[in-house]
């Protein structure tokens, strides 16, 4: 009896796209278990992830990190926020994430940005009284 595992092919658009929702649903999730008994959804989801993660992809989200132009992810937009300091740029919501699979770039995330903001006078929030 041979130990190899079945493989099945699926074309790559599928797989990416199979990714991106499962990681959508668990982030969608995690925001609703406030709210509701999600424990029979929960449980599929994560099982989903697990397996897709147990098989080589990896999510990578950064959410709430500074922003760098060498990132591999896409800009959706840019919003000023008066709580960052002038000059910094965060991330400020992963719209999806990054996917790699067996550490190769599948996907570029997509971000929201979040940047301080400066006034009229070139000054940064923090200058101004």
């Amino acid at each position: 009896m041979s130990s190899q595992k079945n493989a099945i092919e699926i074309p790559q658009d599928v797989a990416i796209t199979l990714m991106l929702e499962t990681w959508r649903l668990w982030q969608a999730i995690g925001k609703l278990e406030a709210q509701f008994n999600t424990i029979a959804i929960r449980y599929p989801i994560k099982k989903m992830k697990d397996a897709l993660e147990s098989s080589g992809c990896k999510f990578i989200d950064l959410t709430g990190q500074s922003y760098d132009t060498g990132m591999a992810v896409d800009i959706i937009t840019t919003e000023e926020d008066s709580l960052i300091k002038s000059g910094d740029i965060i991330i400020k919501e992963m719209v999806s994430p990054i996917i790699l699979w067996n550490n190769m770039l599948l996907r570029h995330g997509q971000v929201v940005l979040a940047k301080g903001i400066t006034d009229d006078k070139g000054l940064d929030n923090e200058q101004t009284l």
